[in-house]
């Protein structure tokens, strides 16, 4: 289905998840697909238990799953709930809660089972904090870090910033 507003996140095969975004009457989506670029193909995948557009998305260490954070809701409100997709299973299930509501986010995977929330916006706000997940607790194990500006449409390169965070 046509969309706009939507998240993509490669998978450890190779396929492709699309995440969500909005429809053309401007409506967010709970639906994902699944693309295989080889084949050229697209199946169903998992659909989320929230429609939301504009949501960041990291892939899960080890496994098919991936972590939809945030995001914009149908009644144009920036959530603050995190879903874990399992591709291969086809299933959704609730995540941790974020600090406060977020949309237009990035969102890093980092060592140790983490994923670095960053930027984005609040409720029409520019966001200028991140905030680290700990996706398989569902908790927020650390507060709130601010960042030098504030940053929305963000776009980190995984790699550099987890070579920052450990040096």
């Amino acid at each position: 289905c046509p969309r706009s507003s939507c998240s993509a996140v490669m998978l450890h095969d190779g396929r492709v998840l699309v995440i969500g975004g909005k429809n053309q009457t401007n409506m967010s989506l709970s639906t994902t697909e699944v693309l295989d670029l080889t084949k050229g193909s697209s199946n169903p995948g998992p659909d989320m238990e929230i429609a939301r557009s504009s949501a960041a998305a990291a892939l899960l260490p080890g496994e098919d799953g991936v972590l939809v954070i945030g995001g914009r809701g149908n009644n144009i409100t920036d959530l603050d709930s995190t879903e874990v997709l399992d591709v291969a299973g086809c299933t959704t299930t609730a995540g941790p809660v974020l600090s406060i509501p977020r949309s237009h986010g990035t969102a890093v995977q980092l060592p140790g089972d983490r994923i670095l929330v960053l930027g984005g916006y609040s409720d029409g706000t520019s966001v200028s904090t991140s905030e680290m997940l700990d996706f398989q607790r569902k908790k927020t194990p650390s507060p709130k870090q601010r960042l030098l500006r504030m940053r929305s449409g963000l776009q980190a390169r995984s790699e550099r910033l987890k070579n920052e965070l450990e040096t």
